[in-house]
């Protein structure tokens, strides 16, 4: 593997975890089209702390074939798929009210 231009490598017993995390999430697929999906990252966590993510998703996965490598992997490997998460607006919300409150408060300290 190759992370940050350093080659790495290892065998399949330093493979500490590995997990495909989902996330739903939203994609553009052109010029005013965009549409929701579920973007799955593949999670390898080794020994010696160094952690190497791949998107394995099927509409824009980082390699060809990503579905032929996730099931290649997990004859490897243990691997846990983790539940989708949602999309949430609720972060983003309170961050914008957040910021709103700070604002009015430097308005009316004369800032």
């Amino acid at each position: 593997m190759v992370k940050g231009g350093k080659k790495y490598c290892y065998s399949w017993k330093d493979v500490r975890s590995a997990f495909i995390d989902q996330r739903a999430t939203f994609k553009a697929y052109g010029a005013g089209s965009w549409g929701k999906t579920v973007r799955r990252t593949f999670v390898l966590k080794m020994v010696d702390g160094n952690k190497f993510l791949f998107d394995v998703s099927r509409d824009f996965p980082d390699f060809r074939n990503g579905v032929q490598l996730e099931e290649d992997l997990k004859r490897y490997i243990d691997v846990n798929v983790r539940p989708v998460r949602k999309f949430s607006y609720v972060s983003g919300f309170a961050l914008l009210l957040v910021l709103i409150l700070v604002w009015l408060w430097l308005k009316k300290m004369g800032w």
